[in-house]
Order: structure tokens, then C-alpha cells, then sequence
């Protein structure tokens, strides 16, 4: 079973994402994070998921397969760096960082250890599909 490390719940993350993960529950284990303890419970509680804390510290100590990036744009750089330090496979949600020179450091970071950093477009495709 996969370990996988979600980070941000807000409106993206609860519409788009969390029903899927939910179904995915038989070959993954979810550990949630969110800066609102009280949204991490909620959301733990509703779909049965380990409600890990409110900072990228607790999934530190977890042996983890991948990690979601559901967050703001605005830290975006700083957690794929957190985790691909960590050889941790990132996901996240478009845009990766705000300027090239982030998105060139972290894409040779994630070849340096060998790990998967995708950017997301789910938001661009469901956007466009409503219009």
C-alpha cells in the first residue's frame, strides 16, 4: 500500500481531489495536512483518512511514497523543495513557482533524486470543460 501526503484542503482539494482519493483508499493510506486543525479533523473524520497535523513537520517522520500539494501558490516552491530534499515524489497544483529560475531549480532537484514532480491542470481542465 502507498503512503501519501496531502498538504492544503481547501476548495480545490475538497471538490477535485479528496472524492478520489477517497476511492483509493484500498491501495493508499492518506495523511492530511492543514494549517486549520479543526479542517483536518473534519476532513479526516468525513473520509477516513489519518489526520497527520498542521505542518509539513508531521509528515517528516512518515515513510512516504508520494505527497499532494494542495496549497497556496505562494508556497508552493518552498514544499516541493521540502520534499524532493526528502526524495519524495511531488504532485502539485498548477503553477509550480512563480518565477522560471524556481521551476528550472526544481525540476533538476527532482532529477538529482530521481524522483516524480508533476504539475497538475486539473483546475485549467474543469474550468474549460464548464464553458
Amino acid at each position: 500500500m502507498l503512503n501519501i501526503g496531502v498538504v492544503g484542503l481547501g476548495n480545490i482539494a475538497q471538490k477535485a481531489y479528496l472524492p478520489v482519493y477517497a476511492e483509493l483508499q484500498d491501495q493508499a493510506q492518506f495523511y492530511l495536512v492543514s494549517r486549520d486543525l479543526q479542517k483536518v479533523t473534519q476532513i479526516a473524520n468525513k473520509y477516513h483518512m489519518v489526520a497527520a497535523g498542521t505542518d509539513l513537520d508531521a509528515l517528516d517522520n512518515l515513510q512516504l511514497d508520494a505527497v499532494m500539494i494542495h496549497a497556496a501558490t505562494s508556497v508552493h516552491y518552498e514544499m516541493v523543495k521540502h520534499f524532493l530534499a526528502r526524495n519524495v515524489n511531488v504532485y502539485v497544483d498548477k503553477p509550480l513557482a512563480t518565477n522560471m529560475d524556481q521551476v528550472t531549480e526544481l525540476y533538476l532537484l527532482a532529477a538529482q533524486h530521481q524522483k516524480l514532480l508533476t504539475v497538475a491542470l486539473i483546475a485549467v481542465l474543469r474550468q474549460r470543460s464548464r464553458r
